[in-house]
């Protein structure tokens, strides 16, 4: 009865071993896939994996995260809190067992106010056709928004380059 004991134990053990595979992760996936970061906030992003049965499940351990902008997001590399440091959209990248996945994280502000220097100019057309003025455009009082600012005419005759009016 022991020896019988014995075999049966010996032969599940056999029989079960390496019947059962680890679930392996397929991919990562970031979410939210496109974030909204307001200038100076902060968001919290999450990995999600994808493995071999099919299943979904957010990876809550051994994630390293990255942005290819700083100066746009930066990212505590073990947290996933993104902090919006400047206008403009950065890459994400959540990175874990040899595998990653990215968002396009977007850094705005909400504009309250809104300031064009200078706010008249004089056209001379003796010069040529052209006369270069540099716009600054800023926002809530203090936010530079030129570099990210679109200018247009409602002159056809003149037309904006660069946020310069030739």
């Amino acid at each position: 009865s022991l020896a019988f004991t014995v075999l049966v134990a010996l032969a599940f053990g056999v029989s079960c071993r390496g019947f059962f595979q680890p679930n392996t992760l397929d991919s990562i996936a970031v979410q939210p896939p496109s974030p909204n970061i307001i200038l100076t906030q902060t968001q919290t992003l999450t990995a999600w994996g994808t493995y071999a049965d099919s299943t979904r499940s957010q990876i809550k351990s051994g994630v390293s995260w990255s942005s290819d902008s700083p100066n746009v997001v930066s990212i505590d590399p073990a947290s996933g809190v993104a902090t919006g440091q400047g206008l403009g959209t950065a890459t994400i990248t959540a990175s874990a067992q040899g595998l990653s996945g990215t968002a396009s994280a977007t850094v705005y502000i909400t504009i309250t106010s809104l300031t064009v220097t200078p706010d008249t100019w004089t056209f001379n057309a003796d010069t040529g056709g052209t006369n270069p003025v540099g716009f600054k455009v800023t926002a809530n009082g203090s936010d530079d928004v030129t570099t990210v600012a679109a200018f247009a005419s409602t002159n056809a005759a003149i037309t904006c380059v660069n946020g310069t009016d030739p």
